[in-house]
């Protein structure tokens, strides 16, 4: 699934955090949900409920999933993949040389104030950096 970002994962993670994330994606995407107890519930561990919700919080309060080691070098491989592939190569008229659009946003969720800058791929806004503003 994540075969791609492993090597930059395995940077940083150990194996067992690494297979977390894996689980952690999988059921993200399969129930659409984001809530500690109903990813707990639904991570196929054989360990009880309770268990699989602290393991799930000490996962995402660890030291190693921290934006700049993570997230940064996982977009890298996937712009660079994109950018590599003929069939998705933007370029410009003038010049023929490749192109990638960024998008920055400012929205308002809930009580939070989020400002991200985006890199626009396949008509796809994938977050690159996000910041948290006061209000």
């Amino acid at each position: 699934m994540l075969t791609i970002y492993h090597e930059s994962l395995q940077e940083y993670l150990s194996p067992d955090q690494i297979l977390m994330v894996e689980m952690l994606v999988r059921v993200i995407q399969i129930f659409k949900e984001v809530k500690i107890e109903k990813l707990a519930a639904r991570l196929p561990l054989p360990i009880k409920y309770e268990s699989r919700r602290r393991a799930v919080q000490r996962f995402l309060i660890s030291r190693g999933l921290d934006i700049s080691l993570i997230w940064l070098p996982i977009i890298k491989v996937i712009i660079d993949n994109i950018q590599s592939n003929p069939k998705t190569k933007a370029r410009t008229k003038k010049d023929s040389k490749q192109v990638l659009y960024l998008a920055i946003d400012r929205t308002q969720w809930a009580e939070n104030n989020v400002f991200v800058v985006a890199a626009i791929l396949n008509k796809r806004a994938i977050p690159i950096y996000w910041l948290m503003l006061k209000l």
